[in-house]
């Protein structure tokens, strides 16, 4: 299992929630949360997964994503 973070501008809760089904869509994370709270708002997703899959998703729901780790 890994722990990847990524650097987004997801920077609400809502935004979060809007993404839900686009992360339960990605098979093997374990578990996800963004750190509004942090300047970068920080992507954590952790589990056996693509990082590929995650940027994608992450894109779709209308944001932008930066691998940091």
């Amino acid at each position: 299992m890994k722990l990847i973070k990524f650097k987004t501008n997801i920077n609400c809760e809502p935004c979060v929630r809007y993404l839900i089904p686009y992360m339960e869509d990605i098979d093997g994370i374990k578990y996800w949360d963004v750190l509004i709270d942090n300047p970068d708002k920080i992507l954590e997703v952790e589990g056996d997964f693509l990082e590929e899959e995650v940027m994608a998703a992450i894109q779709k729901g209308g944001f932008t994503i930066e691998k940091i780790s």
